[in-house]
């Protein structure tokens, strides 16, 4: 959608008005045209759009700021340009954009009180991180900028399960599915040094070529029920060895 974008001199009468700006004002060209701005819309007055106005002219300072505008239910974006002879105005609708960021933050709020860490890396040797959630210290000790800044998710995948999890990720890589795929369970070390047991659901994006540029999914720390699974294995297996009876099997 193109832009708004209007002048107005000293007096802030509007000297021009493109027809994109009179159809987000709902107003004809010729009745924004040489008219003030504040005649046209009183309400307008001491409005974060009116204050900000004032601002640029006085400093003569490019500004831009967003505003939400109840009277049409809409979000504009808003750049100034001052001059000595008057203030030039861009504005757009970004109403799409904000509504999109809102389902955004809504979710993320929802992951972040999970017990889930939504993860996306890029498919390269380290497994470098592009997006993680942000309660992922719930799970690995790091905060998201460590990921994001040096620690890279192939680092603290336990060392003695890295060759098992690799494999898996080839066998994924080798299909044209992208099709969500759940892995075996695999360890963890965290930033403290603990050691955890995680699950973790897979997927891959893949370029126009089909190439797969990135993985992500969900992972979830399964430590305390492959704990009590392991605990109770070992009490089948020795009332197996006592009795000569296999239980549950």
């Amino acid at each position: 959608m193109a832009d708004g974008f209007v002048t107005l001199n000293n007096d802030w009468v509007y000297t021009y008005v493109n027809p994109q700006a009179a159809l987000f004002l709902n107003k004809p060209i010729d009745e924004l045209q040489n008219a003030c701005i504040w005649d046209v819309f009183p309400e307008g007055i001491n409005q974060p759009f009116h204050q900000y106005c004032q601002k640029a002219m006085e400093e003569q300072k490019h500004l831009v700021f967003e505003e939400y505008y109840e009277n049409t239910q809409r979000w504009f974006e808003n750049r100034l340009f001052p001059s000595s002879e008057g203030l030039s105005i861009f504005f757009s609708d970004i109403t799409e954009r904000k509504k999109a960021e809102k389902i955004q933050k809504e979710a993320e709020n929802i992951i972040n009180n999970s017990s889930s860490v939504a993860i996306l890396w890029r498919k390269d040797k380290n497994w470098e991180v592009e997006y993680i959630s942000e309660n992922t210290e719930k799970i690995f000790g790091y905060t998201a900028n460590d990921f994001r800044n040096k620690i890279k998710y192939k680092d603290i995948i336990h060392p003695d399960d890295l060759k098992s999890v690799e494999s898996q990720d080839d066998v994924i890589s080798s299909t044209d599915s992208t099709d969500k795929s759940m892995l075996k369970p695999y360890r963890i070390i965290t930033k403290d040094g603990t050691i955890k047991w995680v699950k973790e659901q897979l997927e891959v994006r893949r370029n126009n070529q089909n190439e797969i540029t990135h993985y992500q999914g969900f992972i979830n720390d399964i430590t305390e029920q492959h704990q009590l699974e392991n605990g109770i294995n070992e009490i089948l297996s020795s009332v197996s060895r006592v009795t000569g009876h296999e239980y549950l099997r």
